[in-house]
């Protein structure tokens, strides 16, 4: 028992070796640190590079006088190009619609488009609603009379580069699917139907 006391007090006196234990168990930490911080920039440049596709996409559209098939899968093809020009893996969707409320009825979704040209409805990252139906707006946000607005909403399905951080943006610490939404009223034509 005399002997187990004196090699413990000796082990406790002894300072060989503390930089190389201390080491070994700050460097996943350290690690664990870098990488995240990496993604956290890389996720907040993704989600920047989301709101700006929505907003210029919405902008661009609503100052049109008209507006073909063509123009409307250029503005997109460029819009989705510019959310991650670093992309790691990540999808980046954008539609665009224009929404429409004739009279003192209900906005009504007049024509939507993705990349593609298609008039489809593409998930849960587009909200505002298939063409032909009530047009799902934010609350508060009211539409005049006879009046249209441009709805362009994006979304990008973020991949964390590093295994290290997939683990730490996998507990719903963050979410993955990035979204950003832009409403602008057309200001030189009505734009509620796309011209040949």
């Amino acid at each position: 028992m005399i002997a187990l006391a004196r090699i413990l007090a000796r082990f406790c006196r002894a300072r060989d070796g503390n930089v190389v234990v201390e080491t070994a168990l700050a460097t996943p930490f350290i690690l664990l640190a870098l990488f995240g911080a990496i993604d956290i920039v890389r996720y907040l440049q993704v989600q920047e590079g989301v709101v700006r596709a929505a907003n210029t996409t919405a902008d661009a559209i609503a100052r049109q006088n008209g507006v073909t098939d063509t123009q409307v899968f250029s503005f997109l093809g460029h819009a989705a190009d510019t959310i991650n020009p670093g992309a790691t893996g990540g999808t980046a969707i954008i539609t665009v619609a224009s929404v429409h409320k004739p009279g003192t009825d209900a906005a009504t979704v007049a024509w939507r488009r993705d990349k593609t040209g298609a008039d489809g409805y593409t998930g849960a990252c587009q909200q505002v609603g298939n063409t032909g139906e009530t047009a799902v707006l934010p609350n508060g946000f009211t539409i005049g009379s006879d009046e249209t607005v441009i709805v362009a909403e994006a979304c990008y399905t973020f991949v964390p580069a590093f295994f290290v951080s997939r683990a730490v943006f996998n507990l719903d610490f963050i979410d993955l699917d990035i979204y950003g939404r832009s409403i602008f009223a057309a200001r030189f034509g009505s734009l509620n139907i796309i011209q040949p």
